[in-house]
């Protein structure tokens, strides 16, 4: 490959530029037009040759643009010494072919670096695939679904399935878990994780919220207490089911099997078992008032009525 030392005039330098970097004919000493990067200049050819010639004659090129030539002493030598011996590398093939070889390397070096670079972009092409996909699939669910007058979109079940499920349980805690298990039955696992961790199903749980709140004909000022108590059911078999499943990993199924099945879990507690608690202390506080009220009805002695009140603070605790 040919190179060119040309002198640019406007910011008074020299540089080797390839030959084919040079616009149209280029002999010595004329002016042409040389692309340099992205944009054309215009220089001055003051040399072609090889890049080793180049480079060294580089040294000669003065501020105005003119090429010093070196000033060789010729001498006779009748006879060479027997001592001297030629380097086989030092001559102009071999000098040529290490230079091409040391371009190859450096390109090599200039494209491998390349490829890495577009296997980056190509992972992140495919991760960005794989979430245009999915937001596709769910705008194709959302208008392939059926919307009802309650404004419902019922993607995940249809509208007799939840109304069947409706109509077997009375109670909102069974069918929220009933809902559940019919539209996370291709994703099980799911419903082992707490419900505000579900963060991949965000229109899911939006589904069993709005489905709770239509079919129960919950008022509005009572939605947000209603959900907490759905989602602490669900939360609860969640536990239960994560529970089971250390308990199967470790061996504890054996365990448990000895101790009739009893759970050791503080807060792993039925929420039929709360609903009776609270039964209860109502229950006492009911009690308490109307003993209160029957004592001042009937005018005891005021240490009378200190004692049974101390006696049903004792009952509370």
């Amino acid at each position: 490959m040919s190179f060119a030392i040309v002198y640019f005039p406007h910011t008074a330098t020299a540089d080797v530029v390839p030959a084919s970097s040079i616009i149209g004919e280029h002999p010595v000493g004329s002016t042409t037009k040389v692309k340099w990067g992205r944009r054309t200049y215009t220089a001055k050819v003051l040399f072609t040759g090889p890049m080793e010639i180049c480079e060294m004659k580089m040294t000669h090129v003065t501020a105005g643009g003119e090429l010093i030539e070196d000033v060789f002493d010729i001498a006779t030598v009748d006879e060479m010494p027997d001592t001297v011996q030629r380097d086989p590398s030092s001559s102009p093939a071999q000098r040529e072919i290490v230079r091409r070889l040391t371009a190859v390397e450096e390109r090599l070096a200039c494209v491998a670096d390349l490829l890495m670079r577009l296997e980056q972009k190509i992972v992140l092409g495919e991760d960005q695939r794989n979430r245009m996909e999915g937001m596709l699939r769910q705008t194709v669910r959302r208008l392939s679904a059926p919307v009802e007058a309650d404004g419902i979109e019922y993607t995940f079940a249809t509208m007799e399935l939840v109304a069947a499920l409706r109509k077997a349980n009375s109670d909102p805690k069974k069918f929220i878990r009933c809902l559940e298990e019919e539209v996370f039955k291709d994703e099980p696992h799911i419903m082992d994780i707490a419900v505000d961790l579900r963060h991949d199903s965000v229109d899911k749980m939006d589904f069993l919220r709005k489905c709770l709140f239509k079919f129960f004909d919950v008022p509005t000022n009572l939605r947000e207490d209603m959900w907490k108590r759905a989602k602490a059911s669900l939360n609860s078999r969640a536990r239960r089911t994560r529970k089971a499943q250390r308990d199967v990993g470790e061996g504890g199924q054996e365990r448990s099997s000895g101790s009739g099945g009893t759970s050791n879990d503080a807060f792993d507690w039925d929420e039929q078992e709360g609903d009776i608690v609270y039964n209860f202390l109502c229950y006492l506080c009911i009690v308490g008032c109307v003993f209160l009220i029957l004592c001042s009805a009937v005018h005891l002695h005021s240490n009378l009525a200190v004692v049974g009140i101390y006696k049903y603070l004792i009952v509370l605790s």
